[in-house]
């Protein structure tokens, strides 16, 4: 399957009438992620090729082998981290969608489609559909975005992992809803979940159909602050969150998208020491 670079639908907080609302979707040679906080969406991974290894942050040292042919799933707000396992790249293919403000009070968004509120690893029979459908979702979220349309291609999509996946039956309680996001919020929430990526702030702004002029006055007016200089501090951040984790600090630089250089630098100039020297205080 050829790659399809990530693709963002910035209306995610407009769709009200239905549940689910894709976020993002795309396939790519999976690189090592680590999510303090989890990511804004549901999440669900198809390996097509290699394998990965996940697991949850702060849940020990022990790691899920994730091979060919199986669905990762990782509800939103999950701390978490996966890698390329072996000598072959990982190649995955992608979906997130995220729960809108007419799941409340549903039997659907009690259980998040039936995957609950813990990760879990599934074999999938088949996987070809599945493939073909987040690229279907991935077409149609060329901009202009058609929402409705990748609505119910991700509705297709989550009918046929409940065909593929070997289920056990049981339900789990479902996470609160929020309401929807200001372009603002969700341009903010957008640069959280992408901090790793190389991306300008016009980017940023083309995403949600602002020039880089208007999205920098409308962060002034919410964050007090540019969205370069939010993104800089949501990465450094990151970065110290992360320091009280086993990864090495080139690991640490790669996740929050800064060259290794750069972030000691940046870290200095936050923290007033450098990230082996923050490291060391919290060991102490």
């Amino acid at each position: 399957m050829e790659l399809l670079p990530l693709r963002t639908n910035p209306h995610t907080g407009e769709l009200w009438e239905i549940p689910y609302v894709v976020y993002t979707a795309g396939t790519e040679y999976q690189q090592p992620i680590a999510r303090v906080e989890g990511f804004s969406a549901h999440h669900l991974i198809v390996t097509i090729s290699g394998k990965g290894r996940f697991r949850p942050i702060g849940g020990g040292e022990e790691w899920d082998l994730i091979e060919a042919g199986t669905l990762l799933f990782i509800p939103a707000g999950f701390g978490h981290e996966y890698t390329p396992y072996g000598e072959h790249p990982w190649h995955v293919a992608y979906v997130t969608f995220t729960t809108t403000a007419a799941a409340s009070g549903t039997a659907a968004a009690d259980t998040s489609w039936g995957f609950g509120r813990e990760p879990s690893l599934r074999p999938l029979r088949q996987t070809d559909r599945l493939l073909r459908l987040i690229a279907g979702i991935w077409a149609r979220m060329k901009a202009p975005v058609d929402s409705w349309a990748t609505a119910e291609l991700l509705y297709a999509f989550l009918v046929e992992t409940r065909k593929q996946v070997v289920v056990d039956g049981k339900s789990a309680p479902g996470r609160k809803v929020s309401g929807p996001y200001t372009v603002v919020q969700r341009a903010a929430t957008f640069m959280q979940d992408h901090m790793e990526r190389s991306l300008a702030v016009a980017d940023v702004a083309e995403r949600f159909g602002y020039s880089p002029k208007q999205l920098t006055r409308l962060f002034r007016q919410t964050y007090r602050t540019t969205p370069l200089q939010y993104w800089k501090r949501i990465r450094l951040q990151t970065a110290a969150a992360l320091l009280d984790s086993g990864m090495s600090l080139a690991q640490i630089a790669a996740r929050i998208g800064m060259e290794p250089v750069y972030f000691s630098r940046a870290f200095r100039a936050q923290y007033a020491c450098t990230p082996s020297e923050f490291r060391e205080r919290l060991r102490q």
